[in-house]
């Protein structure tokens, strides 16, 4: 995979319980250029966990995809690497990632994720691996540091870069903000300017007008969207649309959106609960919204949140 030969500039940010294989099929359907996993554990991957090994499946449907790893332990991310790449038919990754951003507790007190800010050695350690371990692309998801007191996001930028890494994604945010409060473009700028690998920015892209906004602000190379594609995997064709030429596409129908969903969903076995999942994001803010997912929510299976939603739509 080559990044200069991406079509489009918008990807999908990787999101814990919502990047199943069937939204991410259906958001490269929609335009997301490049595909990110939600993060996958190199400790469960180590240990041949088979829930971790699913969520890192992958399909000609959705490719270019590049698989999130976290974790700490040096020799387990290698050893994950080398796994995903050459050991299972099912997952075929393009790229890989390291998340050096999430802000979840959870995460961090395994040293994990936002916790590496504090440790930029470790971070430069960490793509060196990965760098040594495939000839894939690799690349690192950072945010801005852990409170603007202790910012460090040149510095960890710079370390990402001279470690090998063909590309880098900053949601400009401080873990101490977890999602809350505004992003903070100026420093994608920054960071852009600093070094020479392509830079993709995230936050608060949640319209098509934002996506052009970054990249004209910033000079970012691409742009990651992450709550603002929710329930909508069409803002990528509107984003694409509008970055070509200034379109602005009308929205397509979310109840039209989530059957087509549903029947990717169907295709790769996708558990109820992620599906139900998804079908809060879908349907929020459309009308009788409430009382239909309230009978989303004791349903038993695929075939009848479809005929729920048939009914929905013709008593609309």
């Amino acid at each position: 995979m080559e990044l200069n030969k991406l079509k489009g500039k918008a990807f999908l940010a990787p999101m814990a319980g919502v990047n199943d294989i069937a939204y991410r099929v259906l958001c490269h359907k929609y335009g997301s250029a490049l595909n990110f996993t939600e993060m996958i554990n190199v400790n469960a991957v180590e240990r041949g966990n088979k829930a971790t090994l699913r969520m890192a499946q992958t399909s000609v449907d959705e490719s270019p995809v590049a698989l999130q790893l976290f974790g700490t332990r040096i020799d387990a991310i290698k050893k994950s690497i080398k796994l995903l790449e050459n050991e299972f038919d099912y997952i075929s990754p393009d790229m890989f990632d390291f998340n050096f951003g999430c802000p979840v507790r959870k995460v961090m007190n395994q040293g994990a994720g936002c916790a590496l800010l504090k440790r930029p050695a470790k971070m430069g350690e960490i793509i060196s691996t990965m760098r040594d371990s495939t000839d894939l692309p690799v690349s690192g998801k950072i945010r801005l540091g852990i409170t603007p007191k202790s910012a460090n996001y040149l510095k960890t930028a710079k370390i990402i870069e001279k470690n090998g890494a063909d590309m880098l994604s900053v949601h400009a945010r401080y873990q101490s903000q977890g999602y809350t409060g505004k992003a903070d473009w100026d420093k994608i700028k920054e960071i852009k300017e600093s070094v020479d690998i392509p830079v993709v920015g995230n936050g608060d892209i949640f319209k098509a007008e934002d996506a052009k906004r970054m990249i004209d602000e910033t000079g970012c190379d691409f742009v990651m969207v992450g709550r603002g594609c929710l329930g909508n995997p069409f803002i990528f064709k509107q984003i694409n649309a509008f970055l070509d030429n200034g379109e602005k596409i009308e929205q397509k129908d979310k109840f039209e959106l989530f059957s087509e969903y549903l029947e990717i969903a169907n295709k790769y076995d996708i558990k109820m609960a992620i599906i139900k999942e998804h079908a809060m994001y879908f349907t929020k803010g459309l009308p009788g919204s409430a009382k239909l997912r309230d009978k989303i929510r004791i349903t038993k299976d695929i075939s009848a949140i479809s005929e729920i939603f048939k009914h929905h739509q013709l008593k609309d």
